[in-house]
């Protein structure tokens, strides 16, 4: 696990949901589904959906499986949302998120540590990045070693190969390009 250093922006009260699930409902329309990660949404809101940045906004709510006028951080939440996207635009790993936190990237500066019980981790070695929902590829360019042993840590770059949403702090996950650690 890592944690994402990036531009300083206070997350402190904007909204974040990692979106897991989106689907269609007769005469709801686009429904999103997702843990809330930030802030609060309610009715009425206006979020993005990033990384693409579709204008949406909150027609109702359920969180926890119950329907409610709003719903926050650590809450399980269902968003109806409207706009000029369809439900085919959006997938799992994108999030909905207040206009503010709205700034996909394909690169990052990390803090690496690579467990203990783990093969030593190479200057630009191929994997997938695991944050929130989202399952990216990518590569790991080192900045102050060539080489990270196990239970050790390093300054590293990611390069992903499209576009993501992720803030300072975050935390996420490395795997190998086969996925088999």
């Amino acid at each position: 696990a890592a944690a994402a250093q990036h531009r300083a922006r206070s997350t402190a009260g904007h909204f974040r949901l990692a979106i897991d699930r989106a689907f269609t409902l007769s005469g709801v329309g686009t429904v999103v589904t997702g843990t809330a990660h930030a802030g609060k949404v309610s009715r009425g809101d206006t979020p993005l959906i990033s990384p693409p940045g579709f204008k949406a906004r909150v027609r109702s709510l359920h969180v926890q499986d119950r329907p409610a006028d709003s719903g926050q951080a650590g809450d399980r939440c269902a968003l109806a949302l409207s706009g000029d996207f369809e439900k085919a635009d959006i997938s799992r790993g994108m999030w909905v998120v207040a206009p503010e936190l709205h700034h996909p990237l394909t690169r990052f500066h990390a803090d690496l540590r690579v467990p203990a019980n783990q093969p030593e981790l190479e200057h630009w070695h191929a994997v997938h990045v695991h944050l929130a929902a989202s399952d990216v590829t990518g590569r790991v360019a080192l900045l102050d070693c060539e080489k990270v042993s196990p239970g050790g840590t390093a300054l590293a770059e990611i390069i992903l190969d499209r576009e993501i949403l992720a803030l300072r702090g975050d935390r996420f996950i490395l795997r190998d390009a086969g996925a088999m650690r």
